[in-house]
């Protein structure tokens, strides 16, 4: 005996299409499952867009904990995350962006600095074969980056040399709690390429 559990609406249609003395109930149930795995199956042409917002926090105090300081430690951040995809015919093309950026303070300093800022995009082209539509080639391109410029904050002063390109060097002494810059912004970029096929026979 073969139990099929069916979403409420499909139940509902198939019970009706019985007591109507309709078609048997085995074949109303297949009949309404084939007719939606079809359509979940079916890409339909044109644009689909996404755009989500999140937010991220945590607060954790400490008192007499060994090895931990005194105080608390405070993480604020935001999240975005959006897609653009295109389906055209036996072509699709998908893109997508992820942001993410937090703040943070401890005990050891006393300011906010960024403990996470990252940003990632990411474009594929799918080309479906016609027979069979599940298998085609791709060519996939992403970048990674920080937004922001780089840098670090030291709980003391701290001796910093800095070379030039030309070499020029360059003594300097950081207070506490000073920026000791280490990159620009979107610096260091990471860009990777990939060419290759796609199988999806399940």
């Amino acid at each position: 005996m073969h139990v099929h559990r069916l979403p409420a609406g499909l139940a509902s249609a198939a019970l009706t299409l019985i007591a109507m003395g309709g078609a048997p109930a085995q074949d109303v149930v297949d009949d309404a499952l084939v007719t939606k795995a079809k359509a979940s199956e079916e890409l339909v042409d044109g644009w689909s867009r996404g755009l989500e917002l999140g937010f991220t926090g945590s607060f954790n105090h400490s008192d007499h904990v060994v090895g931990a300081p005194d105080g608390s430690t405070v993480q604020f951040g935001v999240v975005l995350s959006g897609n653009a995809d295109l389906v055209q015919g036996a072509q699709e093309w998908e893109n997508e962006l992820k942001l993410q950026h937090t703040q943070s303070k401890s005990p050891a300093l006393d300011r906010f600095v960024k403990s996470v800022d990252q940003l990632d995009l990411q474009t594929t082209y799918l080309y479906h074969m016609t027979s069979p539509d599940w298998f085609g080639p791709f060519a996939r391109a992403s970048l990674s980056t920080s937004v922001l410029k780089g840098y670090e904050v030291r709980t003391s002063d701290t001796d910093v040399r800095r070379v030039d390109e030309d070499g020029t060097v360059t003594d300097v002494v950081v207070p506490a709690e000073n920026d000791i810059d280490l990159t620009g912004a979107f610096e260091p970029m990471l860009l990777k390429e990939t060419v290759g096929v796609f199988a999806d026979p399940i």
